[in-house]
């Protein structure tokens, strides 16, 4: 495939029916018509749910820990035992390494079926996942190869992550500091601690039962471990600075026009990790009503802007707060932001 820095680059929500659509296209056709699908981008972004995600009732082959276990021989032998009548998906994660530890083994999987000669049947297609700093360096292993790169959107990730309910203060973290949603490639550090979207996942079901207040030294360890020591010193840095915010409570409980606590008066940057402890906190219509009154206290006591406010009013929205209890607690607020949501 020849070098061009010109290739479609995808978020995950766009990469899942895109990928699913050149699977389908491709399973049935003569092996001489079928190309390599490469997906390239960060580690952790997500390339093998995009690679399997929609696969439908396809059979799913991953070929690394096949590899790893029998070398090429156990990987012609799982191929050739595929049914001919289900489509396939063979799966090659990390592909620049697996084509030079197994460089015939790839190259028969690849090359020789686009020829027709590997033991792969009409219905299997190849996919390729990656995250090379250089998204081309594995594509000479690959020969013509559909090549797509995708990538985690920081305010997507965010939205499904409060939808979810994932720890709304690393959540407000994030949203603030989106460039360490996943680490550059480029980066000196090991692979193995570069943050991602799955590793914030991680962290934060483990910040869930161990609060950093509680026990720093242990949940740094943590982070260190999952995130790297950029990731988890900023993150640590930032569980300061939110640590005396007021609760989404005490927020709702404030008179219309008080001016608001400190340190969201002082600080304005604030205002988006407020906003996602107060959307944190509508687990029920009680806690939802004082979601929204906090949220309009806070709409119209600080420099909020109008995009954090309607923000987090999609949040509450996602986690299914009534609109009547909008209508009851901040009619104004809502109607301000009908048309926008």
């Amino acid at each position: 495939m020849p070098y061009s820095p010109q290739y479609p680059t995808l978020t995950i929500e766009d990469a899942l029916p895109a990928v699913a659509a050149l699977i389908g296209a491709q399973q049935g056709k003569a092996h001489q018509m079928v190309c390599p699908i490469a997906l390239h981008g960060a580690p952790g972004v997500g390339k093998s749910v995009v690679a399997m995600g929609r696969a439908g009732a396809a059979e799913i082959v991953r070929a690394r820990p096949i590899l790893a276990a029998g070398g090429g021989a156990a990987l012609r032998e799982r191929c050739a035992a595929l049914d001919p009548s289900r489509p396939a998906v063979v799966l090659i994660q990390g592909a620049a390494e697996l084509a030079q530890r197994h460089p015939e083994a790839v190259r028969s999987l690849l090359e020789d079926h686009c020829a027709g000669g590997a033991d792969l049947h009409d219905g299997a297609v190849v996919v390729a996942t990656d995250s090379s700093p250089d998204p081309f360096a594995f594509l000479p292993a690959l020969g013509t190869a559909i090549l797509l790169r995708v990538y985690n959107d920081p305010r997507l990730w965010c939205d499904w992550a409060m939808a979810e309910r994932l720890d709304p203060t690393l959540v407000g973290f994030l949203l603030t500091h989106p460039d360490l949603l996943y680490g550059d490639l480029r980066d000196d550090a090991p692979r193995g601690v570069l943050p991602s979207p799955a590793r914030w996942h991680r962290l934060s079901a483990i910040l869930t039962h161990t609060r950093p207040s509680s026990n720093p030294h242990l949940s740094l360890d943590v982070a260190l471990g999952l995130v790297g020591e950029r990731a988890a010193n900023e993150l640590f840095g930032f569980f300061q600075l939110v640590a005396n915010l007021p609760r989404p409570a005490q927020l709702a409980a404030l008179a219309k026009g008080a001016p608001l606590p400190r340190p969201l008066a002082d600080n304005p940057r604030l205002a988006l990790p407020m906003a996602a402890q107060i959307a944190a906190h509508a687990v029920d219509d009680t806690t939802a009503a004082e979601a929204v009154r906090a949220l309009e206290r806070l709409s119209a006591g600080s420099k909020l802007s109008g995009e954090v406010a309607i923000l987090c009013t999609r949040w509450l929205m996602n986690l299914r707060v009534p609109v009547d209890i909008f209508m009851a607690e901040a009619p104004d607020l809502l109607k301000s932001f009908r048309g926008v949501l």
